[in-house]
């Protein structure tokens, strides 16, 4: 499910007015009949017909821990519910509020996490989209950061710690959000640091 989350919605028709194909790796077909999308030759790699950009988006959404996925899974369930193509920081953020560790954390610093979740809900709008959404360019850009967070403590997965230190990081409406809920980066990271489990 998570894997198409980094795919680009490019359509193109081809030439026998069929339905569009998505511009992502091929697809073999049993039948000789059907038209089989193929990359362009620049684009293919010995031995792989993945583009490298692909392959590193798909690396970092299969490095995250199950309960991130969960986050992303939510982030994605939201997105869907307001029919938008993209799926971005504030979607990743309610996906956050569902994390009952998170819930914990943000609990602890006082926030009205519930409250949060609505004041994000409220400026959501809705959309006419009806397929799968995808990560928006903002969304990747924190899942990247928190990818190389976690490399640089020697850790494998990403945690929905490491997802909210990259919100605020990445992202400066989002970080603006949570400043005014009386949140603090550092603050964050102090507490999360006294976890064993993340270090």
């Amino acid at each position: 499910m998570l894997g198409n989350l980094f795919t680009s919605k490019k359509y193109s028709k081809n030439s026998n007015n069929q339905a569009p194909v998505v511009n992502q790796a091929p697809v073999l077909s049993s039948s000789p009949d059907k038209n089989v999308f193929q990359p362009h030759a620049a684009d293919e790699i010995i031995g792989s017909s993945m583009k490298p950009v692909v392959r590193a988006d798909l690396s970092i959404l299969s490095h995250l821990d199950t309960r991130a996925a969960q986050v992303v899974s939510q982030a994605e369930k939201e997105t869907k519910r307001i029919k938008q193509e993209l799926i971005e920081p504030e979607q990743l953020l309610i996906g956050l509020t569902f994390d009952g560790d998170i819930f914990a954390l943000l609990s602890k610093f006082s926030v009205d996490v519930a409250g949060l979740s609505r004041e994000l809900t409220a400026k959501e709008t809705m959309g006419t989209f009806e397929g799968n959404p995808a990560l928006s360019d903002s969304s990747k850009h924190i899942l990247e950061k928190a990818s190389s967070m976690v490399k640089e403590r020697g850790i494998e997965f990403i945690s929905p710690e490491d997802l909210l230190i990259a919100i605020f990081e990445q992202n400066a409406a989002v970080a603006a959000l949570l400043q005014s809920q009386g949140l603090e980066k550092e603050k964050i990271e102090a507490e999360i640091y006294k976890y064993s489990s993340f270090t």
